[in-house]
């Protein structure tokens, strides 16, 4: 029976008969036929197999087989042939064609039942573990690594990618683990259309393990063009339950997608079993993150509607938010912020004073200064609104913003009175931009400032009670914008200047709480959204 005889440094030998109806993996795997670990060994490094009557060995690595001496590809092995993995030269392998069943001893028994057994209680406890993770998860993208990098694990392959089905029916690829790169991203490339579209018409799982003994793929072109070997495809399915719910007929939601370009057979039975396995498991966990994601959406209209309510009833501060907002992005964008922290600091704009809805009317539209005990009630609004965004976790960045927007960097601001980066950087962008915003707009007890006195105001403020960087960068966009309220309303995404950085002066003198106290009687010029201010 033919066998492969590793050897060792020490003279030692194990001898493995190679099993016609299966082929011989080699590398650093557990789940390798033959396992050795030098570092030079890929985990899947090269395989062993019956072709056409006689055993052929192929390279699957990136570091190289090695036939007698010769780096090679695929080699059609003879008696006596010896390999070299990589740069493991302390065990090379002999291919034999001797009758070694004599030879066979129970310690090789041991070996084979060990490794399988071994493997298969690996698979076993790794199944469970991703199980239980993504059982508990509730965030989409959480689930999809989770699923994947299980998948990844027990195929042993290096991409794996997640479809979900569009509401046109259309498959969108949106996420892939790419063991070949770093990290993970959504929009992945390269995958064979046809055997997808052929899930989705069958809704029964694909296993192809030899693209060129396949007639019906074989020919594709986008298999020959990313010249695919092996390829998996797993469809995920709603439950009845979830059917139920949605009121949907359709069944498929998508599609979960493995191919390997490196090796021809690489799949088994089993692992398409343990993969149907994960996959079934995170259907259900996808419909559960899917329904959260849908309910934290409608509390976020819901919330969003409340802010839009408040400026129905505050008739001096109309579309104050929505230009807070936008503000803030364009300050956000200069910062070099990613797409979701601008996210969270638009909204962030568009809720921060959505604890007004609590704030008695006459109180909000009172023509004259605020008493003090009118203005203590306003600065509830910050509290109001974080207890309205408290019940969902996805906005807790946007919480932060409405809690501490009327914080100051000295700590005389509310509702905690926080000092300098204690509040986030978010909150220190809309409070810029709500001052600006409220000076440069028309009330009945005053007037706009004009843009000198508004750059004053803000340059004075700086570095006392507003963050004096964000400030820098707001002043740079407003003098871009020609000083021009309009214009800074509409930044131009597409411009990177580079943002004005001037230190901003600080005030030579506090101003004395006596003054504050009868700015706040006598209802002074400024507007209660500039920090000294008597209204919130």
């Amino acid at each position: 029976m033919p066998s492969l005889v590793v050897h060792d440094p020490n003279g030692r030998e194990s001898r493995v008969a190679l099993d016609a109806r299966q082929d011989t993996v080699l590398g650093r795997d557990e789940t390798c036929q033959i396992v050795l670990a030098h570092p030079s060994i890929s985990r899947r490094h090269a395989v062993v197999a019956l072709r056409e009557g006689a055993y052929e060995v192929e390279d699957l690595s990136t570091n190289g087989l090695f036939v007698n001496g010769a780096p090679v590809d695929t080699h059609r092995l003879a008696n006596g042939d010896t390999m070299v993995l990589g740069a493991d030269t302390e065990h090379p392998i002999r291919f034999s064609t001797e009758d070694s069943r004599l030879e066979m001893t129970m310690t090789q028994f041991q070996y084979d039942f060990t490794t399988g057994a071994r493997s298969d209680v690996k698979n076993l406890r790794r199944l469970i573990e991703v199980n239980k993770a993504i059982t508990t998860s509730l965030e989409m993208e959480e689930v999809f690594e989770l699923l994947l990098e299980g998948i990844l694990e027990i195929a042993s392959v290096a991409r794996a990618m997640i479809l979900l089905k569009r509401d046109d029916g259309a498959m969108e690829t949106v996420y892939e683990k790419n063991l070949e790169r770093s990290g993970s991203s959504f929009a992945g490339r390269g995958i064979s259309g046809s055997v997808v579209q052929r899930v989705v018409e069958s809704g029964e799982p694909l296993l192809i393990n030899d693209v060129a003994d396949n007639p019906d793929f074989e020919a594709q072109a986008s298999i020959q063009a990313l010249d695919l070997r092996s390829i998996v495809a797993i469809p995920l399915s709603y439950s009845q339950a979830y059917m139920r719910t949605v009121e949907t007929t359709d069944t498929l939601m998508g599609i979960v997608y493995v191919d390997s370009r490196s090796a021809r057979r690489r799949f088994e039975e089993a692992d398409l079993d343990l993969m149907l396995a994960f996959s079934t498991q995170g259907a259900i966990s996808l419909e559960n993150a899917k329904l959260h994601r849908d309910l934290q959406e409608s509390y976020l209209e819901l919330v969003m509607s409340l802010a839009g309510a408040v400026e129905i009833k505050d008739r001096y501060t109309r579309g104050h938010s929505e230009l807070v907002s936008r503000y803030a992005v364009a300050i956000a964008e200069r910062f070099g912020m990613s797409d979701h922290e601008i996210k969270v600091i638009k909204r962030g704009g568009l809720l921060h004073d959505v604890g007004k809805i609590g704030i008695d009317e006459a109180i909000l539209n009172k023509d004259s200064g605020l008493t003090e005990e009118e203005f203590d009630e306003i600065k509830k609004h910050t509290i109001y609104g974080g207890e309205i965004l408290a019940p969902v976790a996805f906005l807790r960045g946007e919480r932060d913003i409405v809690l501490q927007h009327h914080e100051k960097m000295d700590g005389s601001g509310y509702p905690y009175g926080l000092e300098g980066e204690e509040t986030s950087i978010g909150a220190r962008i809309i409070a810029v931009c709500d001052v600006f915003e409220g000076v440069t707009s028309n009330r009945p007890y005053r007037k706009p400032m004009k843009p000198e006195r508004v750059v004053k105001l803000l340059e004075g403020e700086a570095g006392d009670k507003l963050d004096a960087e964000v400030v820098g960068i707001f002043l740079g966009i407003y003098e871009e914008a020609g000083f021009k309220k309009g214009e800074v309303a509409r930044p131009d995404k597409g411009v990177k200047a580079k943002a004005s950085k001037k230190k901003a002066k600080k005030k030579k003198a506090k101003k004395k709480s006596s003054a504050k106290s009868t700015s706040k009687k006598k209802g002074a010029e400024e507007d209660e959204d500039e920090t000294t201010a008597p209204r919130a």
